[in-house]
């Protein structure tokens, strides 16, 4: 983890007197972790009103299960997981949701790829750039690009084959790319 995010220190002490729940240790570990938690959730949302909405979910599910955690200096990879499981399940109930409401009613390369990326990094309306991207898209595109997911890793968590993952991230780069190119983002 970098020095940044859910990979910036946290003082031991405050964990453990989070743990133990003390008020003030606990508005200390939601100050450290929260913008960490609402970039990664608004990200894989596609909205920032979902993301915040999903952050104080995140929080207070992990406040309920802080005293379970054995070794406090690996609490921000535990929040990191937490944040993306409950990112993805919300993203499941969604898809189940919009299935339930319709019943009723490619080539680029390396260079392109990482260009789309830093392009992606440095604007200043994520939100807006990745709505040009399928569900599926974003988040595969901000698990592997901004948070360091591997394809492996996100084959994985999203019950796909590895090499679908590939495919529908290139898709999304490539979609990425020609909208960036075209200066319609």
């Amino acid at each position: 983890m970098s020095a940044h995010g859910f990979g910036r220190p946290i003082a031991p002490e405050i964990i453990k007197a989070a743990q133990r729940g003390q008020p003030d240790a606990l508005k200390r570990f939601y100050s450290h972790f929260a913008d960490a938690v609402l970039r990664l959730c608004s990200g894989m949302l596609g909205s920032a009103e979902d993301g915040r909405d999903l952050t104080q979910d995140i929080f207070i599910k992990a406040f309920a299960c802080l005293a379970d955690i054995k070794q406090p200096l690996a609490v921000g990879g535990w929040l990191k997981q937490l944040s993306v499981r409950l990112a993805l399940d919300t993203l499941r109930q969604r898809n189940r949701q919009q299935q339930l409401s319709d019943d009723e009613s490619d080539n680029i390369s390396d260079q392109s790829w990482n260009s789309a990326i830093d392009s992606l990094t440095r604007l200043d309306d994520v939100e807006r750039i990745m709505a040009v991207l399928s569900e599926q898209q974003r988040v595969l595109v901000w698990l592997y690009a901004v948070e360091g997911y591997s394809h492996q890793q996100l084959a994985e968590l999203l019950q796909l084959s590895e090499q679908n993952v590939r495919q529908q991230y290139r898709r999304a780069l490539t979609k990425l790319a020609t909208q960036l190119k075209q200066g319609e983002l």
